[in-house]
């Protein structure tokens, strides 16, 4: 080994700001992982475990702030023991044993190169319901609707960012704006929960109208596609209930949306089967 250099010191670091490029990109998402799985039955149907803890943030997930004192990660996502599909021309047999599940076409990995293509699933989602969406506008929607436990703490920080993503509550966000609620209620438009919710083959929802005139109320899956039109046309000022037929519908979520006088409010509806 080389001799020290000359005057040479030493200067003691922590785990902070191991976040690097093209992460700290201002218009870039930085994912982090955590652990949501770390127990699995092997090809050779052997136990096999992790030493991680479900739910914590992995070992070896970046952490920030940057140089100009953002958070560095801006959302997290299952990224320590995911199952992940071999490619075609990858020969499976020849890695570790241990980690390849059975039929030998899928094996366990780890890192934010398995928690990055979650969120971008999610975002590619949330694109298809709304192509206008800016990176920061998505990145409003994860403020908005990201998931806190005892893992994540305080939120934000520097280490999971807006807190664990929730894909179906960042798609109902997308698809039913907070904006929409406090410009019908500015105007007097109003829309009940549906009831019941869960519902297996009817609901029923009560709204009012402020004024006479134009109204429409319709149902829509977490992509934004019209799946149902429970009322298009003139209605009178004052209260009034509206019926759907669910039996036609997939399990799923759904959400109705009452639009009149310029304005449109939106409630979330569960079909159960």
């Amino acid at each position: 080994a080389p001799p020290p250099a000359p005057n040479a010191t030493r200067v003691p670091g922590d785990a902070r700001l191991t976040v690097g490029q093209p992460a700290t990109a201002t218009r870039v998402i930085s994912v982090g992982a955590y652990t949501t799985t770390n127990a699995w039955i092997d090809i050779d149907n052997n136990p096999q475990t992790r030493p991680t803890t479900i739910g914590e943030r992995a070992d070896f997930s970046s952490a920030g702030p940057t140089r100009d004192g953002r958070t560095g990660v801006d959302i997290s996502a299952p990224g320590n023991v995911v199952a992940s599909a071999f490619s075609q021309d990858t020969p499976t047999l020849n890695g570790d044993r241990s980690l390849l599940l059975p039929g030998g076409l899928h094996n366990y990995q780890q890192g934010t190169s398995m928690s990055s293509p979650h969120v971008a699933g999610i975002v590619a989602l949330m694109l298809q319901a709304d192509r206008t969406l800016t990176p920061e506008r998505v990145l409003d929607v994860f403020r908005r609707t990201s998931r806190t436990d005892a893992n994540t703490g305080t939120l934000p920080n520097t280490l999971f960012g807006f807190g664990k993503v929730d894909a179906l509550a960042a798609m109902q966000a997308v698809v039913m704006p907070v904006a929409d609620q406090g410009g019908a209620l500015a105007v007097g438009l109003s829309l009940d929960a549906p009831a019941p919710n869960p519902a297996a083959r009817q609901t029923s929802v009560a709204f009012t109208l402020p004024v006479t005139g134009p109204a429409r109320m319709a149902v829509y899956d977490v992509l934004g596609r019209e799946v149902a039109v429970l009322m298009d046309g003139v209605q009178e000022a004052g209260p009034h209930r509206a019926t759907l037929a669910t039996g036609a519908l997939s399990a799923g979520t759904y959400v109705i949306r009452l639009q009149a006088g310029g304005s449109a409010v939106s409630r979330p509806l569960a079909v159960v089967r």
